[in-house]
């Protein structure tokens, strides 16, 4: 499986209270959830926004803040990965971005190092908020993982996921050409419409990728969109690019796209 840009990162060294905080979080915490028969524990970070504000999803579009986790502190973790829920469209469509209102409970498996010891989860965790401003904001969680409760906010958050289609099934094509100093990359998605305000995310494997993607148009089943690569890359392979596309009630994303016909 091709691994694609991550939302970790080490070195953050601020502390936050986890409760009753400032700029538009409300509260902040780890739900310890359930141990699988591998071993290895689902939880969750749970954060709760302040009533109309919103945060972001891992790729969140050009006026968007990435969040950023941060695990170095933790004791008995292996690693770490993530199930990122279902996002929807943010912000008119000028400013446009993809991300959560009100609340963001975001699912992660925790592979421990060893089964004969606890995992104590130490996360800094560095949020975009945006009402009517959008500010980051940095909070210390953290906690001894314990329990076997199938939390009912994990598993909504683990049903609520984005779909993964297949190339067979709707067609994504994809070519490239130079224009400036970036590698523009045009999309053209064939399948139904989600909803009004569709988006267009782009993620690739390369993690020092700078995108930008432009507002989409859509012509009855095909959706197109140009996707700009700002960072010293000349050549993406098309099995390499992870193509998302958001709207208001379901995401579809395509691993990899064709070359037109």
């Amino acid at each position: 499986m091709k691994k694609f840009i991550s939302s970790v990162f080490f070195g953050l060294s601020l502390a936050f209270p986890v409760t009753a905080m400032d700029n538009g979080l409300d509260k902040a915490q780890i739900i310890s959830g359930w141990e699988a028969a591998n071993g290895s524990r689902m939880a969750a970070l749970d954060f709760t926004l302040s009533e109309g504000w919103k945060t972001y999803w891992r790729a969140p579009g050009q006026n968007g803040i990435a969040p950023q986790f941060d695990f170095s502190g933790s004791k008995n973790v292996q690693s770490v990965e993530f199930f990122w829920p279902r996002p929807v469209p943010l912000g008119p469509k000028d400013i446009a971005a993809i991300g959560y209102k009100d609340r963001m409970t975001l699912p992660i498996r925790i592979t421990p190092k060893s089964q004969d010891h606890p995992i104590e989860l130490h996360v800094n965790a560095y949020l975009g908020v945006c009402k009517d401003v959008c500010m980051p904001i940095e909070v210390d969680l953290e906690q001894v993982l314990a329990g076997n409760t199938r939390h009912p906010k994990i598993i909504a958050s683990l049903t609520d996921k984005t779909q993964t289609a297949s190339l067979d099934h709707d067609v994504v094509f994809c070519s490239f050409s130079k224009k400036n100093n970036s590698l523009v990359m045009d999309i053209s998605v064939r399948a139904p419409a989600l909803g009004k305000g569709e988006m267009v995310m782009v993620e690739l494997s390369d993690p020092t990728a700078m995108i930008s993607v432009s507002t989409p148009r859509r012509e009855g089943n095909t959706l197109s969109a140009q996707a700009y690569v700002n960072s010293g890359i000349t050549s993406i392979a098309r099995s390499d690019s992870r193509i998302t596309v958001v709207g208001p009630t379901k995401a579809v994303e395509y691993i990899g796209c064709h070359k037109p016909e």
